[in-house]
């Protein structure tokens, strides 16, 4: 049974929806989240959709029995809505599958998926989520390359964004349209911060850092104003960020780049094409700021002077 749009302000909408027949549950979560083909293991449906909505967003609490829906590319082409959802899982569990992935959501688990790819959702109990549709020209900036995103809406910033989701539905008859927009927008945001983060604190992003960190000091050990400012600066991070990532490596930039260095210095000072170089220019090609410096850590580093390091290396 539909429960006809209740106008609260200008521009800003609520209904009810309980399922009955399968084509008619179908109909409404076409019209609410887009055309899907929805199946189910009878001719009727047991659910329920709570939905509010202006002309940007619609926010659709739902639950109900098993089903199966399906967005293929015959839909979309024939659909005019463009758009990015967030599903907030709130009971029992849900499977998405997009782009080659699948997706295991349980109760506090948020998955953001854009439908102008094909998808296909399954729950196979009753089960309840909460979700948001937003214009993909707002939001599809959020998103990764790979399209959808997923966040544990129990901690951090992504709690806060699935506190604002529950908070939206709780509220609904006292919200008006620039209200419910912003607090929309912001839960996009949030979820999309909240995943850059946990993406940030990967094991696979900080590898990644640490690897960029080392063959950009490779490549510019000879560079005598190399620092961790011009490195940060370089590969696109934080000067704090590049330094907590190298120290979680076991060491750090300064190290690194004066490692590199007398990699540099020992190469030159025992090869025969560099026998007639002077120690300075070798000092100086190798990044070393003074002479004196570059005697002191090849002491340090190799135990004999560089006069010595070169001689040896002649017998």
């Amino acid at each position: 049974m539909s429960v006809p749009d209740n106008g609260l302000s200008a521009g800003y909408r609520i209904g009810d929806f309980a399922g009955g027949a399968v084509t008619e549950w179908q109909a409404e979560v076409s019209r609410l989240h887009g055309r899907f083909t929805v199946s189910a293991p009878g001719a009727d449906y047991t659910g329920r959709l709570r939905w509010q909505a202006t002309q940007r967003h619609r926010l659709v609490e739902w639950t109900g029995s098993p089903e199966r829906l399906v967005r293929d590319r015959a839909a979309i082409s024939g659909d005019e809505q463009d758009t990015v959802e967030i599903v907030a899982v709130t009971s029992g569990r849900l499977t998405v599958e997009q782009a080659g992935r699948r997706i295991r959501l349980s109760p506090g688990e948020i998955v953001v998926v854009p439908l102008d790819q094909p998808i296909v959702c399954e729950h196979t109990e009753v089960s309840g989520a909460i979700s948001l549709l937003a214009p993909s020209s707002s939001v599809q900036h959020l998103l990764p390359s790979a399209g959808s995103l997923v966040v544990d809406g129990r901690v951090g910033l992504a709690g806060v964004a699935f506190s604002m989701l529950t908070a939206l539905t709780e509220q609904r008859t006292a919200l008006a349209v620039r209200g419910f927009e912003s607090a929309c927008e912001r839960v996009f945001d949030l979820c999309a911060i909240a995943s850059a983060e946990a993406a940030v604190d990967s094991d696979e992003h900080r590898d990644a850092v640490a690897q960029a960190v080392r063959h950009y000091i490779h490549d510019h050990a000879g560079d005598p104003d190399l620092s961790v400012t011009v490195i940060a600066a370089a590969i696109g991070w934080s000067v704090r960020h590049v330094q907590s990532v190298v120290r979680a490596d076991g060491s750090t930039v300064s190290e690194l780049i004066r490692a590199r260095r007398l990699e540099l210095a020992h190469s030159a000072l025992t090869n025969p094409r560099f026998a007639n170089t002077s120690l300075t220019a070798i000092s100086t090609l190798c990044g070393f700021a003074t002479y004196p410096v570059f005697c002191r850590a090849v002491r340090s580093r190799y135990g004999m002077t560089p006069t010595d390091l070169r001689r040896s290396a002649s017998v």
